[in-house]
């Protein structure tokens, strides 16, 4: 049975479901200026990390793409320093 995937939580949960391998979930804000121990841990404790942006959920959600997309490369120098 197909399941409709309407919003962050429900992608969250999908992929946790179907990832097959440990997953550790945490927001881009958590990583900057400098990640807490248990956002370390998190990270070296998995096999895959998911680091969410509320902006860029929100303007996806919108039908916004263009938008999101410039968001994403601001956020991927962000990612690169945490």
């Amino acid at each position: 049975m197909a399941r409709s995937i309407k919003d962050r939580k429900d992608r969250v949960a999908f992929l946790k479901e179907h990832a097959g391998v440990s997953v550790f979930e945490a927001k881009l804000e958590d990583l900057l200026p400098k990640p807490t121990r248990e956002v370390k841990e998190g990270i070296q404790n998995s096999e895959l990390i998911l680091i969410r942006s509320q902006e860029i959920d929100e303007l996806c959600e919108a039908d916004n793409v263009a938008q999101a997309r410039l968001q994403i490369d601001g956020v991927l120098s962000h990612l690169r320093r945490a």
